[in-house]
């Protein structure tokens, strides 16, 4: 059973020590939220020193522990499962477990690995996976989810399991169920007309400028505009080239500040959006389908 928050749980500063020890980037995240209390963005190339860990965590009770992805953590790669079902579908859980750290989320499951290669992070939307990669954080135990529910290892495991290739065992697994896999990994782009919008440049987006938007659009995601105020965000964002991933990142965010019960069917937008052929660029709405809706 899950444990809540009033359950005890294990200091906060000797996980976030042996985290370090065990060569991942620790950054502190505000209780209960997803949220760092830092300017996180040096930390996706530079670990922080024992000094500032202590500096963090020693004095604060409550904070939430974020386990920085990619090569400044050795190239640990997370697996974000939203249901428990479809990880027991995608792995021998029983191996698995003994084998790396499995930790059980609010809602779901997410597995750590190492890769030899740098992982980049991309979702498989049918199966409700996120691949959490470089440039990304993940919450690790023993941090609370904004539900009041602990993260929690479901073994004694802690040093991630080695893999030759992430990407590429996904990949494998998806063909196997017979799952759709949408990335092109040489390459990074999602495979099919999107590909022609290489003409594009690309732009990812700060940590800031999505805390902007996300607080700019939140109190006006409500039934009857929230629609079409993601047609237009991502309109926005095709037509100035912002990555697929930080896109998507962001529309996550907004649906879970605004409660926002469809946040599936936002993410498909995103992967149409994102699948459009460069002809349709032009026709896509964006910073002037914004002001209209909230102008309204």
């Amino acid at each position: 059973m899950q444990t809540t928050i009033e359950q005890s749980k294990p200091s906060v500063l000797s996980s976030a020590e042996l985290y370090l020890e065990l060569g991942l980037c620790v950054i502190p995240v505000a209780f209960r939220q997803k949220r760092p209390i830092i300017p996180w963005e040096p930390y996706q190339h530079t670990r922080p020193t024992h000094e500032a860990i202590r500096t963090w965590f020693g004095d604060h009770k409550f904070l939430n522990i974020g386990i920085v992805c990619g090569p400044v953590s050795d190239n640990v790669t997370i697996l974000d499962f939203d249901k428990t079902d479809t990880y027991h579908r995608f792995f021998d859980t029983s191996t698995l477990e003994s084998s790396t750290p499995v930790v059980r989320t609010a809602r779901g499951v997410h597995v750590w690995l190492r890769s030899v290669e740098v992982v980049s992070s991309f979702r498989v939307l049918d199966l409700g996976l996120d691949v959490i990669g470089q440039g990304k954080f993940a919450l690790a135990p023993p941090s609370v989810h904004p539900s009041g529910a602990v993260y929690e290892f479901v073994s004694e495991k802690r040093e991630p399991m080695l893999v030759q290739s992430v990407s590429e065992a996904i990949q494998t697994r998806c063909l196997e169920l017979d799952v759709k896999f949408p990335l092109n990994l040489e390459r990074g782009q999602i495979e099919g007309p999107a590909a022609g919008l290489s003409r594009v440049e690309k732009h990812p987006l700060s940590e800031e400028a999505k805390n902007k938007i996300v607080a700019a659009l939140v109190p006006f995601w409500n039934r009857g505009r929230r629609n079409t105020l993601t047609m237009y965000l991502l309109g926005t964002f095709v037509k100035r080239g912002i990555v697929q991933c930080d896109a998507q990142d962001v529309i996550q965010r907004i649906c879970e500040n605004a409660k926002d019960e469809e946040e599936q069917e936002r993410l498909r937008q995103v992967e149409w959006h994102y699948r459009k052929p460069p002809s349709a660029i032009p026709r896509l709405k964006g910073l002037a389908g914004l002001r209209e809706v909230l102008g309204s």
